[in-house]
């Protein structure tokens, strides 16, 4: 994977604005696992979001990006969450709201420019986190599992309850992260993929 470019994957920078939406391009996806390519334009950004339960391999494939991550709390050092919501359709961007606070340790910043290792997280490690394009990046993702509603795995997104302390890079012992709803400033398009075909074998 360390190893993908752009042109492997038909991805280019090509019709992309300052501050335009963000572009998804689907790959492949099963029960087990989903692939996908995000496009952000310089100055977009893919707000503070989860992953639960799953582990993510992100190549950023062109551009400069900047990362914040928070590592997942365990289940005894945050309130209890509200239960699931199962049965719902499923939702790659999630987002439906809900009020789960959580205390986490104090964030981790650094900046990624291609070419670069790939990024891991897994159902602890990093995994909450938020993305700023520097310039315009492309970004090739491994989920696994999926995100799934039925299964549990509803991406959340999170604002931070003291913004001001986190933004001013004060020290810091801990976070309190608030869920929220579907980001206003997150607007996601839908792309067409133009690289290889992906199959389960």
């Amino acid at each position: 994977m360390d190893e993908l470019t752009a042109e492997d994957l038909g991805v280019t920078t090509a019709g992309l604005t300052p501050g335009g939406p963000v572009g998804y391009h689907h790959v492949y996806a099963d029960q087990d696992i989903s692939v996908g390519i995000f496009v952000l334009p310089a100055g977009s950004a893919i707000p503070l979001h989860d992953h639960p339960g799953m582990s993510v391999l992100s190549k950023v494939l062109f551009g400069k990006l900047e990362v914040t991550s928070f590592d997942r709390p365990l289940p005894s050092a945050s309130p209890s969450p509200p239960p699931p919501k199962f049965g719902g359709p499923f939702t790659l961007f999630g987002g439906r709201g809900a009020s789960q606070q959580l205390q986490c340790a104090a964030p981790v910043r650094h900046t990624v420019v291609a070419p670069c290792p790939t990024l891991r997280l897994d159902p602890v490690r990093g995994n909450i986190h938020e993305f700023v394009a520097v310039e315009h990046t492309a970004i090739f993702d491994v989920l696994t599992p999926p995100y799934d509603d039925r299964s549990g795995r509803s991406c959340h997104y999170y604002e931070v309850e003291a913004p001001g302390a986190v933004l001013d890079a004060q020290p810091l012992d801990s976070v309190q992260l608030r869920e929220i709803g579907w980001p206003p400033s997150l607007r996601v398009v839908n792309r067409p993929y133009r690289g290889p075909q992906v199959s389960p074998n």
